[in-house]
């Protein structure tokens, strides 16, 4: 179930805030709902456009780097 897997992330978002890998303040489910969508959103774009399996992998990565560098913590 969705809702099953996004409280998933969240959690396991909410261990690397805890430990100090990401920065405090972060909402953490509306993170993971963030990050799911860009998931879907990459393949989709991958199905559709016909790129590569490694142009996809690339694509989600500068995705997640997007949602996640402002969180890091140094």
């Amino acid at each position: 179930q969705y809702e099953t897997f996004i409280e998933q992330v969240a959690s396991r978002l909410q261990q690397a805030q805890d430990a100090g890998r990401l920065a405090e303040g972060a909402d953490m489910t509306l993170l993971a709902r963030n990050l799911s969508s860009l998931c879907q959103g990459v393949l989709l774009d991958w199905a559709w456009l016909g790129d590569s399996f490694e142009e996809a992998i690339a694509r989600l990565r500068s995705g997640l780097a997007l949602q996640t560098i402002p969180l890091q913590t140094a």
